[in-house]
């Protein structure tokens, strides 16, 4: 008798596929390997999907699995709310709600990465109706006009997980449309009158920047525009930013890679870029960066948090700056380190606060531009009106 674990079929794109399951801890796979050391639940093993072609033992990258970001850091709150529902359905839908950048979409991402789960993501507007969800009838190549399912109708009918981001954009009464369809997971395709039953392996989790009352957490300032009936089917999640010793964790393993990346392409611009002195030698001087990069990036927090909790506050900033904005400043400035290595009297500062404006900046409105300018010089005490390099 085979010992190999039973595997389940299905049909994706029109080819059939498979899968089967392997046991591994929380702790090992979310790496919380030293907080499994004082809380066991983490050493519990749970089941995560390794996808293959049929009747073979050759792996298969399902496209809808996200990719896994090794240096992601996940916080224990993340899968005590998360893995239990994602895996069994236990509890109410998650809604991921708090400030931009804090990972609300990314944290359920990475959680069905590990565990080998098909994910998709809608984002709603303040124009989207429910009823598209499910599918529209569009135009075809020859001419006509035929019915696609949309990707709330796919996802509940093939059992993915459906992030849908920016909820709190839509409508109270779509919402409610919505929630029915979360609850009793069934929805009837209007225009064809098909119904479409939820797959055992459905789930739904929800984001967005405020709690569905018009505010980013029970501190805020409310705007009153939710309804209480809406927010009382969720557990309400609210994401803050990391740690700063994970955050820098991350910067700083972000680092390490793209020298890495550079060895690999080019010794000799490698061997430039350190002049003379070993990877481990430049990381820790480049991790000097990293703090003054996380000091702006933390005062310019501060001030967006401030302007949401007070119509009165001071300094107004709309703007946040995430993770992600932060890897490309990096990314960033060994572009910089690449192209002028063997320059003499080159200005490194400008050339942060150059970085700076490519990778944040220049892509938020004009006059929370010159907000953010003067948090990078109050922080660095460096003139940013001088003449770039």
């Amino acid at each position: 008798m085979s010992n190999k674990p039973k595997r389940v079929k299905e049909i994706f794109d029109g080819m059939e596929v498979e899968y089967g399951v392997e046991p591994i801890s929380l702790a090992v796979l979310f790496g919380l390997e030293e907080e499994a050391k004082s809380m066991r639940y983490l050493n519990m093993r749970v089941p995560v999907r390794k996808y293959y072609l049929p009747n073979t033992d050759t792996p298969f990258l399902h496209p809808l699995v996200p990719k896994v970001k090794k240096s992601y850091e996940f916080e224990v709150s993340d899968i005590i709310h998360l893995a239990p529902y994602l895996l069994s359905g236990r509890g109410s839908v998650p809604y991921l709600f708090g400030l931009h950048g804090t990972g609300k979409s990314s944290s359920n991402e990475q959680v069905c990465a590990r565990l080998g789960l098909p994910f998709v993501n809608i984002i709603l507007g303040e124009d989207s109706e429910v009823i598209d969800l499910g599918g529209q009838m569009l135009p075809t190549k020859t001419g006509g006009m035929d019915f696609f399912y949309g990707l709330l109708s796919q996802a509940m009918s093939n059992g993915w997980v459906l992030q849908i981001d920016e909820y709190d954009l839509l409508p109270t009464r779509q919402q409610k449309m919505l929630n029915e369809v979360m609850e009793n997971r069934r929805f009837t395709i209007e225009t064809t009158g098909e119904r479409i039953v939820a797959h055992k392996d459905w789930r739904c989790v929800l984001t967005a920047n405020t709690n569905n009352t018009g505010s980013g957490s029970v501190n805020f300032v409310s705007g009153g525009s939710g309804d209480a009936s809406v927010n009382d089917r969720f557990q309400m999640i609210e994401k803050h930013y990391l740690p700063e010793e994970s955050e820098k964790r991350i910067l700083n393993n972000h680092a390490k890679g793209l020298l890495e990346q550079i060895e690999k392409r080019s010794k000799q611009l490698h061997a430039a870029i350190l002049g003379g002195v070993s990877n481990d030698a430049y990381l820790g001087a480049f991790s000097n960066l990293i703090d003054l990069m996380y000091r702006v990036a933390s005062s310019i927090r501060k001030a967006h948090a401030e302007s949401r909790k007070s119509t009165t506050s001071a300094t107004t900033l709309d703007c946040s700056i995430s993770v992600r904005s932060l890897q490309r400043w990096i990314e960033k400035v060994f572009d910089y380190s690449s192209f002028y290595h063997g320059v003499d009297n080159i200005d490194k500062m400008q050339h942060l606060y150059e970085a700076f404006l490519v990778a944040f900046v220049n892509g938020i409105s004009t006059d929370e531009q010159e907000i953010v300018k003067q948090i990078f010089t109050d922080i660095t005490d460096y003139n940013v009106n001088k003449k770039a390099a």
